[in-house]
């Protein structure tokens, strides 16, 4: 899901102090933990992001607009969705603050639990990172332009998800994106996905 349909001047948030949480193993790259689709345990409680921006400094959206790859939901947002009993993600608190270090609103780190075998390796348009690729991590992984997805690999798709071959995108049912436009959320606008 792009992260457009932003209100006028968002907040976006570059900083943040994942760096100090070397329990989760990935330093930097912590967002990769959020690729598993497993349940988070001992979650830390002061996890912030912030701005130290003058030009980032704006209104939050709904879906955060952060230098990390990780959907961050609003109170609002969540809310919604579970009044609505969505379910598949598990919503992990952060602090959220502005240039002033002001506390902006309660947000969550959005933890998709569902991860599907479903990516059509004949219909999407892909290539793989070659294995001399200086990015360790990256050699022989899937880079993407277009994902086409098997329907036999659908288990369940009522519930968000990610691809077991390809985690980086987050997949969401036709209900998020109801739920999303009806109540006029900002932070993402949505993309049709082929199937086959």
């Amino acid at each position: 899901m792009p992260c457009s349909n932003t209100v006028s001047k968002p907040l976006v948030c570059e900083v943040d102090n994942f760096d100090k949480y070397d329990n989760f193993g990935f330093g930097f790259r912590v967002e990769k933990y959020f690729y598993q689709t497993e349940w988070i345990t001992n979650w830390p409680e002061d996890i912030f992001f912030t701005t130290n921006k003058e030009m980032n400094n704006g209104e939050p959206d709904d879906v955060l607009q952060t230098a990390r790859p990780i959907p961050i939901f609003s109170q609002r947002l969540v809310d919604q969705l579970l009044a609505k009993d969505f379910r598949g993600f598990q919503f992990l608190p952060i602090t959220v603050l502005d240039l002033n270090r002001n506390k902006v609103g309660t947000f969550y780190i959005a933890n998709c639990l569902n991860c599907q075998d479903a990516f059509d390796y004949e219909k999407s348009n892909y290539c793989r990172f070659p294995m001399d690729f200086p990015n360790e991590e990256a050699r022989g992984k899937i880079m993407c332009q277009t994902v086409v997805l098997r329907k036999s690999g659908l288990i369940d798709n009522q519930q968000p998800f990610r691809l077991k071959e390809y985690p980086y995108p987050l997949f969401v049912p036709d209900t998020f994106v109801r739920i999303f436009k009806e109540k006029q959320f900002t932070g993402y606008s949505f993309l049709a996905v082929r199937t086959h």
